[in-house]
């Protein structure tokens, strides 16, 4: 073991290692064993996986070539569940689903979902560096330093401010656009949509054990998330936020490019790496 070297504990699944070598010589183990694998090597230099197995910062494995020595702490065999109204019932809540069919429509919309999710997120973000650079806004960048350091309720210090400002500026010039255009075209809020978000809100953190919220309990899980303020101005900034977003995908024009999955994941992951 080398001294000062990285320690960490992690979960590796034997199908996600790419090279057919090193997948050899971990089937078979057992607890208690000890084994020695190269990460890059095993993943075929994917950082992603590489900083999974480390429990560090995608910055922090490039370059990384070392064989690390991992001791096998548990072994779990992962096996086909039968697909029956139990296994329905566990994944999405009592008879939301009823048969194969139902179920696998509603893993190909989740599935759908996720990858429009993501095509969104792109475009957003291509939309807003596109905005940045055409207006080019500028900002009393001294002034608003000098304010994180100061005037804020956790002031930064001169290090963080250093390191952060870029993100800070460039979030700031971004919700002036936004608040211009969403006044510019007459938009507005309305206690229903706010109601509604943090009801969705709600939903998610009971997914899965939805089933037995009536709408009395609900209304009142609404209310009491919708007392505190912060509750309120975050749901209202997602909501300005996907106006605008929808706003914008109906002006612009898009260049509607055709990719394989592998490639779509490829965009993906150098997009989120990018922001």
């Amino acid at each position: 073991m080398k001294e000062g070297g990285i320690t960490s504990r992690s979960t590796l699944s034997v199908e996600s290692v790419k090279d057919e070598a090193v997948k050899k010589s971990l089937i078979g183990l057992k607890k208690g064993d000890t084994v020695k694998v190269n990460l890059a090597v095993a993943f075929n230099n994917d950082a992603d996986e590489i900083a999974h197995m480390l429990n560090q910062p995608v910055d922090k494995v490039s370059g990384i070539y070392s064989d690390f020595n991992y001791t096998i702490d548990t072994v779990n065999q992962v096996e086909k569940a039968d697909m029956n109204q139990e296994f329905f019932d566990k994944i999405y809540g009592e008879n939301i689903v009823t048969d194969e069919a139902g179920f696998r429509e509603k893993v190909r919309a989740e599935i759908a979902g996720m990858y429009v999710q993501d095509t969104d997120m792109k475009l957003k973000h291509d939309i807003e560096d596109h905005l940045l650079e055409e207006l080019s806004l500028k900002l009393p960048d001294a002034f608003l330093q000098k304010w994180l350091q100061t005037a804020v309720e956790k002031p930064l210090t001169p290090e963080q401010v250093e390191k952060e400002y870029g993100g800070y500026s460039r979030g700031m010039k971004l919700r002036l656009i936004e608040n211009r255009i969403f006044r510019d075209q007459n938009m507005n809020i309305s206690q229903d949509e706010i109601r509604e978000m943090a009801k969705q809100y709600i939903l998610h953190q009971f997914s899965g054990y939805s089933a037995g919220l009536t709408d009395e309990i609900m209304t009142g899980l609404v209310s009491r998330y919708l007392e505190k303020r912060e509750s309120v101005e975050r749901i209202i900034e997602t909501l300005s936020d996907r106006k605008v977003f929808n706003y914008l995908k109906s002006v612009v024009y898009a260049n509607v490019v055709k990719v394989s999955y592998d490639e779509f994941l490829k965009i993906v992951k150098e997009h989120q790496h990018a922001h």
